[in-house]
């Protein structure tokens, strides 16, 4: 057990510090790693609440950079997505539906739902790279979809970070509050979502462990983002986040993740 919870807090760590800086991966990173030793709605609640809570203590750090206006018209339609999200997942959760395929070759077994948000977020980080070509940047139209988006997809699946960093890098945010909105974001989003998970794990308490030393090692990993926030870049921000997406996003429709 030693072995599996020190697996477990290295990628806390190097996840949170990963996300202080691209509002994404913890929970892509973490959630195999608990599948790796329980059923997958257990893995599911102990990523959430471990999500939730490294959340909780970056927003510490953060709380002074957020735009609150950006909260309410982003954060409240996100909240409304992850409840649905998080519903459907509760019913995916007991009728998964497994299938099996080629490429190039190499025999794939995975789920329909792994495979469509897979190719949303290599489809989504593509745009990054070709963002002059689309007027995000000067309409507000994508907030409110972006938000209901990001929510969902966070409730169904965890990844929130990655579709919520797509619309907020196009607003006019700078990078301090760029982070700390996506951060309280993020907050509301896991409050929604672990609230409907917990109807059905509520045995996860029982390995409490698997709690509290992956929370320290994230908090670590968020207290040295933030130390190092000063000297990222916001260009260098964006292209981390779509090269995150893109290897992901592969990995997810391989069955990998």
């Amino acid at each position: 057990m030693v072995i599996e919870i020190l697996l477990v807090c290295i990628v806390c760590f190097v996840g949170s510090l990963l996300t202080f800086f691209s509002g994404f991966g913890l929970g892509t990173l973490l959630l195999p790693v608990f599948n790796l030793f329980f059923p997958i709605h257990i893995a599911i609640g102990l990523t959430a609440i471990v999500h939730f809570l490294n959340n909780a203590f970056k927003l510490a750090l953060m709380l002074k950079y957020v735009d609150w206006k950006m909260v309410f018209t982003f954060g409240v339609p996100a909240m409304l997505g992850a409840i649905l999200g998080a519903n459907i997942l509760r019913l995916l959760t007991f009728q998964y539906m497994e299938i099996h395929y080629n490429i190039f070759n190499l025999e794939c077994t995975n789920s329909v739902l792994k495979i469509c948000i897979g190719l949303l977020l290599i489809c989504f980080s593509l745009l990054e790279f070709f963002q002059k070509s689309f007027n995000l940047r000067s309409s507000t139209f994508w907030i409110i979809p972006g938000g209901l988006l990001s929510g969902f997809f966070g409730g169904l699946s965890g990844h929130q970070g990655a579709l919520r960093s797509i619309f907020l890098i196009h607003t006019s945010l700078n990078k301090e509050a760029y982070i700390g909105t996506g951060i309280m974001i993020a907050c509301l989003v896991d409050i929604s979502r672990i609230s409907l998970y917990l109807q059905n794990t509520s045995d996860i308490y029982q390995n409490y462990n698997y709690i509290l030393f992956p929370c320290i090692a994230a908090f670590l990993g968020a207290w040295s983002g933030q130390k190092f926030l000063h000297k990222t870049t916001l260009p260098f921000l964006k292209y981390s986040v779509a090269l995150f997406l893109i290897v992901f996003g592969i990995l997810m429709v391989l069955g990998k993740i």
